[in-house]
């Protein structure tokens, strides 16, 4: 197993409404099933809790975790669970982003509004999520940082 020993921490690893698994969920079930603990975090707790269970129903070791990608206090607090859970992160993978759902239209026509929005959950969201995890990494001397988008 690629990632036995290593510990994983999937942000956006829930699942959105729709007939197909999403790349959070998939990620975060192929990481355990490759022995990875992974700690789900998600803003939809009950999604989250319920990709936990079918890693744990699959033998794997995985805890849901509430997080708001635009929430930087809810982000340190994940990540000081994630470290309270398993002691390190070597991991993390981001998959968190909006975009016809957050008010995104063409750039001549969108709003203010809706463009910060998008700002804050795409790449905000993102860049704290890296601030916060990253001193955990440096200490470790190792860790990997995975971005995505879609």
């Amino acid at each position: 197993m690629l990632l036995e020993g290593k510990t994983a921490l999937v942000i956006g690893g829930g699942q959105t409404p729709g007939e197909t698994i999403g790349n959070g969920r998939a990620t975060a079930l192929q990481f355990a099933r490759e022995g990875a603990k992974v700690l789900v975090a998600d803003r939809d707790l009950e999604s989250a809790q319920e990709t936990a269970a079918m890693i744990q129903a699959e033998n794997g070791s995985a805890r849901a975790q509430y997080v708001d990608i635009v929430d930087e206090a809810a982000i340190e607090a994940c990540v000081n669970t994630m470290i309270d859970s398993f002691g390190h992160i070597d991991i993390l993978h981001n998959n968190v982003g909006i975009s016809l759902s957050g008010g995104d239209q063409a750039i001549e026509e969108i709003d203010s509004a809706a463009f910060d929005r998008l700002v804050d959950v795409n790449l905000r969201g993102m860049v704290l999520t890296c601030k916060h995890v990253i001193p955990h990494m440096r200490e470790q001397k190792q860790g990997a940082i995975i971005n995505i988008s879609s």
